[in-house]
């Protein structure tokens, strides 16, 4: 969940500090920098102390605004990590590095359009690049058979629902979900083996807006009953709370009685040429 840093806490401000002196280090970004061009104070009218204040998280919140600003438009590959770090849905957030499953998932390359391919990636771009104005399908690859799936999209923007397409095939068809599971519901899927094809549906103007950039792509599978828990009161282009996550996170963590599975892909999506 993105940070409004104009609420941000004393203990998100000494997050943005570290994540500040990290660019330092890396030799990216020097104080002066950071002085002028986020703050537009020359370093020499700076006061010795503002460091240290920033340090212990105690500058004020307007100027915590005005630097993660200047981070997003200068330095926007250090954001998401800023983001995750100043995050409030802390438990969330614990519940994704300790149970996600990296290399389970992948975007299916053939559906990336060869115009975009050819012209517009670069070594700036993440591995998995998708079309931002299109459907993207999923590959799920996982050592055991769950029942159902419902997925979520991280963008800069925060946490958002993905409503996700009706299979078009089942693969096992004698592990095809029960009757009763294919009522129409834009968030929950059937998930009939280890390997199965998952796409979302095309996206709204404001997916394609959010998408733009860097995105985080996680799928949750398990039993419906569960999955029907998680996604109470998802709505389409409304992004999560962090007490929405923080819920989330809960339910799927005191599930003892059957199986579930996080699953969690970066990518990065790409616009029409002319934009």
């Amino acid at each position: 969940m993105a940070t409004d840093w104009l609420k941000a806490t004393n203990k998100q401000r000494v997050d943005l500090y570290d994540a500040v002196v990290r660019l330092i280090n890396l030799g990216e970004l020097t104080w002066a920098e950071l002085y002028g061009k986020a703050l537009g104070t020359p370093s020499k009218n700076v006061s010795g102390a503002f460091n240290e204040n920033f340090r212990k998280g105690k500058i004020s919140k307007i100027k915590a605004n005005k630097i993660y600003k200047y981070l997003v438009r200068d330095h926007s590959h250090a954001v998401p990590a800023i983001n995750v770090a100043a995050s409030t849905a802390r438990e969330f957030q614990e519940f994704l590095l300790y149970y996600r499953r990296l290399g389970a998932v992948q975007i299916l390359p053939e559906l990336i359009g060869t115009s975009h391919r050819v012209n517009r990636l670069g070594p700036e771009w993440h591995e998995y690049p998708f079309e931002i104005a299109d459907p993207v399908c999923f590959r799920l690859r996982l050592p055991h058979v769950y029942r159902a799936v419902c997925a979520l999209n991280w963008t800069n923007e925060g946490w958002y629902p993905i409503a996700l397409a009706e299979p078009s095939d089942y693969e096992l068809a004698d592990l095809a979900p029960p009757e009763k599971w294919k009522q129409r519901d834009p968030f929950i899927k059937p998930v009939t083996q280890g390997a199965q094809t998952i796409c979302t549906l095309p996206p709204t103007e404001g997916e394609r807006k959010r998408r733009r950039y860097d995105n985080s792509f996680v799928f949750l599978m398990g039993d419906y009953p569960l999955l029907k828990s998680a996604t109470s009161g998802w709505s389409i282009d409304q992004p999560f709370r962090d007490a929405d996550l923080d819920r989330i996170a809960e339910l799927f963590r005191s599930e003892r009685q059957s199986g579930w599975s996080v699953t969690l892909i970066n990518a990065h999506g790409i616009g029409p040429i002319e934009d």
